[in-house]
């Protein structure tokens, strides 16, 4: 869980500040965040006049697929957020934090965040040469030893096709 209690800050003067280190081995962030190994990085949370300033630098892998040969991949994600977690009964922007009790959860504000720093194409690496546009299989390691010669002329299975159906007749 990235849940801190934080009662000594809330009581503490403004400018007041802690370090903590997160080190999740399997943090639950929802359905669409499988992370593929632990969850490590720092947050500084620093009192401030209604609420905490939290500074969290982050880092995390994700299991995904490449966009280019849909083979597994594991993309390592890097991510910075300052977020205020405002004390009840002071004014919050709808999608701002409030502190619950004296309890800080970060898990929302983690989440999100990761969310954005999600790939939206991933690659295996950044000279993946993708799939064979004639057999499918992925060109890492991999020469196509099919005829591409239909290639060169798009029509050609459907003009093969033609004369099969008037051969019948």
């Amino acid at each position: 869980m990235l849940t801190y209690f934080v009662s000594d800050l809330i009581t503490a003067p403004p400018g007041t500040m802690r370090k903590v280190v997160i080190d999740e081995p399997h943090p639950d962030l929802g359905p669409e965040l499988e992370l593929a190994g632990p969850l490590r990085g720092t947050a500084r949370i620093h009192r401030i006049q209604h609420g905490l300033l939290v500074q969290c630098d982050l880092s995390a892998s994700v299991d995904c697929e490449c966009a280019r040969c849909l083979q597994p991949t594991t993309y390592e994600m890097h991510s910075h957020f300052d977020e205020a977690f405002r004390f009840a009964g002071h004014e919050v922007e709808p999608e701002g934090f409030r502190l619950s009790d004296q309890i800080l959860d970060l898990t929302e504000p983690v989440r999100q965040y990761l969310v954005m720093e999600l790939p939206i194409n991933p690659v295996c690496r950044p000279d993946c040469r993708g799939l064979c546009p004639v057999c499918g299989e992925p060109l890492q390691d991999h020469e196509c030893r099919v005829d591409s010669s239909s290639l060169s002329e798009p029509w050609g299975p459907l003009a093969n096709l033609l004369q099969t159906e008037t051969q019948k007749r």
